[in-house]
């Protein structure tokens, strides 16, 4: 195992991109010869392998639509709780004078706009 650290990157990923190819190869004529092999003997295909990948499969996108759905909403409730923030920060200004209000809503009309571009 040690023996890779002291290869060069290079040869490494030369060996794998030989190598690669060759073990997909050798597992799909693997694959012809047992398909034909069962056929040969009378028996099914593989009807109980294919019904579990398709299973997982379908698992795995549903877990993944579940996922993108739950950020969605949890931004869109972020845009909702800072425009409820901003429309509170927007109201409060009434409570200051009015030589203080006119900057701050001011500024505030600013930030909003800002944050809708």
């Amino acid at each position: 195992m040690y023996i890779f650290y002291y290869l060069p990157s290079g040869v490494v990923a030369l060996a794998l991109l030989l190598l690669i190819p060759l073990v997909i190869y050798l597992g799909y004529r693997f694959g012809l010869h047992v398909v034909y092999k069962r056929e040969a003997q009378g028996e099914g295909s593989f009807g109980g392998l294919e019904t579990g990948l398709y299973g997982l499969v379908g698992l795995l996108l549903a877990f993944k639509f579940g996922m993108a759905a739950a950020r969605y909403d949890a931004r869109r409730m972020v845009m909702v709780q800072e425009a409820n923030a901003i429309g509170t920060a927007i109201l409060r200004t009434d409570l200051y004078p009015d030589s203080v209000r006119g900057p701050m809503r001011v500024l505030l009309s600013e930030y909003l706009e800002a944050r809708i571009r």
